[in-house]
Formats: structure tokens, sequence, C-alpha cells
């Protein structure tokens, strides 16, 4: 006998004396970046018609050149329907009972996405690459008008697929499905960003920290949940225990 091993499905541990301090957080910077925005004001007549588009680097510089409303439409569908994704590992997780622990950590991807998003947005002030558009033909401007860093669709997209897969993969370990549940989840975002430079909306720098941040919170929040495992190994020379972490 070659022997075997028998370990536990790795599971996420909700330990409430830390898990205030995680909901603090998202909570937190929610509200520091909700109070950036109601402090934010929007350009003025002079610093829009001051935009010259030739100081833009010259990676940057290609989104100066879009400005489409049906790219602009179809990135607002992804990211929005991105969310659909953590819903549908919940569905599949309701028979063990699980969706609750699920659920509690979106909640903590949710809210400490768009804090970070919100903060970045009105604290960076960066015009968006329509503005810089030759024919300055402009007369009225928004705060969103420079909340171009960093993309808030692609954040969003990426926080909510990167989260899905890491679910799925820990619901189902052994699952066939595991490397194109990751494939989907990096695309999507992918395509939310390429979708937002080409609306204008977005310097490619923009969506590049964009979906870094949004894949980094997912992570972040499932790593601080991940509970240990004991593995028991049975072999020809004995029994081990091993705990992994």
């Amino acid at each position: 006998m070659n022997g075997f091993s028998v370990y536990s499905q790795e599971a996420f541990n909700i330990n409430w004396k830390k898990e205030w301090a995680y909901m603090g957080a998202g909570v937190g910077t929610c509200l520091v970046g909700y109070y950036l925005l109601d402090a934010a004001e929007p350009a003025t007549m002079e610093a829009y018609l001051n935009l010259d588009g030739s100081k833009i680097n010259g990676f940057d510089r290609i989104a100066l050149n879009y400005n489409s409303a049906p790219a602009s439409e179809w990135s607002d569908y992804l990211s929005n329907g991105s969310s659909i994704l953590p819903l549908l590992v919940y569905i599949s997780k309701v028979r063990d009972k699980k969706w609750l622990e699920s659920s509690i950590m979106y909640f903590d991807v949710l809210t400490l996405n768009t804090g970070l998003v919100t903060i970045s947005k009105y604290a960076v002030g960066r015009h968006r690459p329509f503005l810089y558009d030759d024919e300055k033909a402009r007369t009225s401007f928004g705060v969103s008008d420079s909340a171009s860093f960093y993309s808030g669709h692609t954040s969003f997209a990426s926080s909510n697929c990167f989260f899905a897969a890491a679910i799925f993969q820990r619901a189902y370990p052994d699952s066939p499905a595991v490397p194109y549940v990751y494939g989907i989840a990096a695309t999507i975002p992918a395509i939310t960003g390429f979708l937002r430079v080409r609306a204008g909306s977005h310097f490619p720098s923009d969506v590049i920290v964009g979906y870094a941040a949004g894949a980094a919170v997912a992570y972040s929040v499932i790593q601080v949940h991940k509970k240990d495992h004991l593995d028991l190994q049975i072999t020809n020379n004995g029994i081990g225990l091993s705990w992994t972490f």
C-alpha cells in the first residue's frame, strides 16, 4: 500500500472579534470616500480650456482618441453584471449552509473596494480623457469629470470576478472547471477596462490600476478569512499529521 491522504476541505472562518474590524475598515473607507466626494468641486472652465493632451504620457495618450457611447454602455453591462457571479456561487453553496460566510466576506469586498475607489478618484482628481477634446465645446461639468483615477467599473468587475472564482475553487477544489472559472474571472474585468478606454472615460493606467486593486481587495479578504485545516497522511511508514495555514 502506497498510502493515502485525508484532509478537510479548506473553509473560511468568521471570527466576529476580528470581523467587526474588517467591516469597520470597509465602512470607514466608504465614509472617507463619500466625504471627499461631497467636498469635490467640478472642473472650472479655465482648467478645462487649459487641458493639453500633449502633456499626457505616451502610454495613456491613446485614450484621447476615443469617445464611444456604445463602449461606455457595454462597460456598464459587464461591470454591473459581474455581481451575478458571486450570487451564482452562493446559490450553489446553500445546500451546505456556507453561503453566510461568503456573504459576509462579500460585504467586506464590496465596501472596501468602493471606499478605496472613491477615495482615489476624489483625492487625485484626474480629468477624464474625453475632456481633452480639441473642440472644447463643453459648457458644464460634474465632479465625476475629474474622477478618472482609477477605474471603478474595472475594479468592481475585478473584485467580483476574482472573489467568485476563489470561493468556487474552495467550494469545489477538485472540479475541472476551476481553471475555466479563473479564465472567465480574468477576462471580464479586462474587457471592461478595454471598453472604458474606448469610451474615453479612462486612461489605460486607470484601468490597469483598477484591475489590480479590485483583485487585491478580493484576494486580501479571502486570505484573512481562510481557515487552517488538518491533513492526515497514512502511509506504510505510519501516520503523519500536518497543519496547513
